[in-house]
């Protein structure tokens, strides 16, 4: 079957409503915010098969401000597609309006993810935190998975998209059951103003459980930044995933600069160094630059003259090497 051109969302889950979604096709419904495949405000949304697309927002999973009937958005997902639509999932949290934090959080929206796949989006996988509704609604919510959950080649890859999943505010946890099994793939992309420094990981997961290879399911979208485990405490039984900045091994590149004088640098992409943006040198001369080979009585001799910042690694060569021809 197939919900579709429908004037609201193609499906509006409100306050303890669940609907089960097992095949067919959600795609293409213009709302009142948006094209919006499914509204879960407050209800339960459980998809095992079929496919979402086409939309502005695949699925919008929120909460209520209503004191009366209170209650989070819940999305499980153990099947099925989600394509094609500018931003695939769209996690929001309500806040108490004092701050962002996990301690101003009044509802929080949950999305739980085992199986299925949310790919070639245009904008974003699973949004937490690249939206805002108003003040005290934005983007967050709370990510789990596991299984054989796979979040992947989402975006457009230009500077007004933001990948797999965009992870500002809310939490990422793991299921404990199912453990993550191959095929398994979680993207993870961060604002620039949250981006790691050296010695200064982000936090990704925590609580994590001795198998350190859950870490190979989790992946940086931008270029020089990676997801490692470590060690919470000296018994090495509980873990974070943490994004840090890639380890860097040099590529060496080497120019002449001109008649006298070559230059190294290092045009590695993975991670950073000074050399990618500053020459090191090395100058040879002579005490004259020019000889009368007529007059000559002993052969000159000629120098090296290496920058103070020439890389240890790079070996200098013997002026003894040098060749003199007349």
């Amino acid at each position: 079957g197939e919900i579709s051109r429908n004037t609201d969302y193609g499906v509006e889950i409100m306050s303890y409503g669940i609907f089960n979604m097992y095949g067919g096709v959600i795609k293409d419904n213009p709302s009142k915010i948006g094209h919006i495949g499914v509204w879960c405000q407050g209800g339960t949304f459980k998809m095992s098969g079929g496919e979402i697309s086409s939309c502005t927002r695949g699925v919008h999973v929120t909460c209520t401000n209503d004191s009366s009937r209170s209650v989070a958005g819940s999305f499980e997902m153990n099947g099925g597609t989600i394509k094609g639509n500018e931003i695939g999932v769209s996690l929001f949290t309500y806040y108490d309006g004092r701050g962002y934090s996990k301690e101003n959080i009044i509802q929080n929206s949950k999305f739980t993810m085992t199986g299925g796949e949310i790919i070639n989006n245009t904008e974003i996988g699973v949004d937490m935190g690249h939206n805002i509704h108003d003040s005290n609604f934005r983007a967050g919510g709370k990510l789990t998975v596991g299984g054989t959950a796979k979040i992947q080649d989402n975006s457009n890859k230009n500077d007004y998209s933001c990948s797999n999943v965009y992870f500002r505010y809310g939490e990422i946890k793991l299921t404990s059951s199912p453990a993550f099994k191959e095929g398994a793939y979680i993207g993870i992309t961060t604002p620039s103003s949250t981006l790691p420094t050296k010695g200064k990981p982000l936090l990704i997961v925590e609580n994590v459980s001795s198998q350190n290879e859950v870490a190979d399911y989790f992946h940086s979208d931008r270029d020089g930044y990676v997801i490692k485990c470590a060690n919470t405490d000296d018994s090495h039984t509980t873990h974070t995933l943490n994004l840090t900045v890639s380890p860097h091994t040099h590529s060496w590149e080497y120019k002449k600069e001109d008649q006298s004088t070559g230059s190294v640098t290092c045009i590695s992409t993975t991670g950073t160094c000074d050399y990618q943006n500053k020459l090191a040198t090395v100058k040879i001369s002579t005490a004259k630059p020019k000889y009368d080979y007529e007059t000559i009585t002993e052969a000159p001799k000629a120098v090296l003259t290496y920058s103070d910042n020439w890389p240890k690694d790079v070996a200098k060569a013997p002026e003894s090497a040098i060749k003199y021809y007349k």
